[in-house]
This record gives structure tokens, sequence and C-alpha cells, in this order.
């Protein structure tokens, strides 16, 4: 199971593959999807998240007093198995159980969980495995947070980065009014297609599918937007 969130007011050039380069650095992504109509997105889609999964420098105090038994690890290489991450830990006292996550076919994902009997045991394995080199790659290790813990802390980051869509968006969208009703879409991108790549153009429209006079014209960057409203703000759009 994993957690699920919705993120809304993207540009239409943003794809599944960018979805799921710009929230990748937040944790290991299970899946994530852009709604789309026609093959043109919505400005909405899904990201879920691995349980217990958030940005490094979010999750771990290195000085916080460690209470849980349960050990989160990541960055491993693709050959590293259970018995050999038992081998390594063992030294900190009992563990009661090892698992890594792996795909459908068995093959690991480069991360997993180590669990203790006591607390002291996995503080002391935080301090000497996290940042060590196991394999080939520095493995990181902390305290894996509690569900409610992360649904927190991932709701707080997710709403600044959606604040942050949201303002960039604002920026490269246009509000255009007054259009003629003979004026589609096409016609719409034509008029702004000269100062900049349009990731979408809609015109509002009634049950009848008559335009109201009411359009929306987003370009890729707020520098194109600026310029077509210093050239077209307040003339004919025919």
């Amino acid at each position: 199971m994993g957690f699920d969130y919705c993120i809304q007011n993207f540009g239409g050039s943003v794809d599944s593959v960018k979805l799921q380069e710009m929230f990748e650095k937040f944790g290991d992504i299970l899946s994530n999807k852009v709604v789309t109509h026609d093959g043109k997105s919505k400005g909405y889609g899904f990201v879920q998240f691995v349980d217990n999964f958030i940005k490094k420098s979010k999750r771990f105090i290195p000085n916080a007093e460690v209470k849980e038994t349960n050990l989160y690890m990541k960055n491993m290489d693709q050959d590293i198995t259970e018995y050999l991450i038992e081998l390594k830990f063992c030294e900190f006292r009992k563990i009661s159980n090892v698992m890594i996550a792996k795909e459908g076919e068995g093959k690991s994902k480069g991360f997993g969980f180590v669990n203790f009997e006591n607390p002291d045991s996995a503080k002391k394995a935080i301090d000497a495995m996290n940042g060590h080199q196991l394999g080939s790659k520095m493995i990181y290790v902390a305290r894996a947070q509690k569900k409610e813990e992360c649904q927190l802390m991932l709701s707080r980051i997710f709403e600044e980065k959606c604040r942050e869509l949201i303002r960039k968006n604002m920026a490269s969208n246009l509000y255009v009014k007054n259009i003629d009703d003979s004026v589609d879409e096409n016609a719409l991108c034509e008029q702004f297609k000269r100062f900049g790549s349009i990731t979408s153009a809609k015109i509002m429209d009634d049950a009848k599918i008559i335009s109201k006079g009411l359009s929306f014209v987003c370009y890729t960057s707020s520098e194109e937007a600026l310029q077509a409203v210093n050239i077209l703000h307040g003339k004919l759009i025919v």
C-alpha cells in the first residue's frame, strides 16, 4: 500500500515522465499518472509513493533520539541480498526481520527495511551504517517513519510544491475575453503561437457549443505570455 497524492494545475507539457522527475526527489514512487482526454493533459494527475518514504533532508535528524526499532535503507546495489544485510547489521544485536523491496520478477528495487528487537540497537545501526559503503554504493539508513508522520510531512512538501507550480502556471497562463463567436481554438492558437510555444488553448462554451467569448491560452514560459499580452491586449481577434 502506498500514499496517493493528487497533483493539480500543471501545464499541458507535463507528461508522466516529467511528473516522475518532479516528485521522485521526495521518495520512491510506485506509480504516477497524468490524466488526459483525447491524448491531451487535463492539467492534473496522481503520484503514489511507497509507505514510509520521504526526502532525506526532511525525514532524518541525525541527533534525534531513536525510539523505534524499524530502519529504512536505500541506495543499495541490485545484488545486495537480505542475507548480506543480516551479516552487516547483526553486530548491533539481534535482528527480528529484514526485507528488501523487489520487482515482480524478484529484482531488487534498491531499498528495504531492517527491524531490531530494541531501540538502542537500531540507533547504533543508524550511527554506524548511514553513509557506510556497501558494495559499490554509500547506503542511506534512517528510522522508518510511521504512516502518520509521513502523511503529514509529505502533505506539507506537496503543498509547497503545488503552490510553486500554481505560481509558475499563473504567470504563463493568459485569460482572453471578448473574442468573436466565430473564433475556434485553432484560430486562437494561430493568433498566439507567434509569441512562443503554446501548451494549451481552451475556449469556454455553453451547452450548445457556442463560444462565450472567454478563453485561456497557456505558454511554456511567463516571458512568452508577457510578450503576447504586450502585443495583443486591446487588439481584435478574428
